[in-house]
């Protein structure tokens, strides 16, 4: 049986507000959940999620899919620094925030 989103620990409701749970598998939307819960979860949940999916694939799923977008630019300093991410790719991700209209 895959393990589910209400397996988190603490209140995981808040971070998946928008979301409907009983369609999320943390197998399938791993890529989609890690950023997540790095940016605005606990330091326990972050840790839940870094048990369970182990820090190969949180490494992954912020270098491959996008999911730097997600993360503000502490979150990036402060996760390239914990999972040893080349800390040159978190500057270029923070440069392009900072150019972006958007500015997040």
């Amino acid at each position: 049986m895959a393990t589910t989103v209400l397996e988190i620990p603490g209140d995981h409701l808040r971070l998946f507000w928008d979301t409907d749970m009983d369609q999320v598998d943390l197998e399938q939307h791993a890529l989609f959940l890690i950023p997540r819960v790095l940016e605005h979860g606990t330091l326990e949940q972050a840790a839940w999620i870094r048990r369970y999916c182990g820090d190969a694939r949180v490494r992954e799923a912020l270098l491959t899919s996008g999911a730097e977008r997600s993360l503000s630019a502490r979150g990036l300093n402060f996760w390239a620094l914990i999972l040893g991410l080349p800390q040159d790719w978190a500057q270029q991700c923070i440069a392009a925030k900072l150019a972006s209209p958007w500015r997040r």
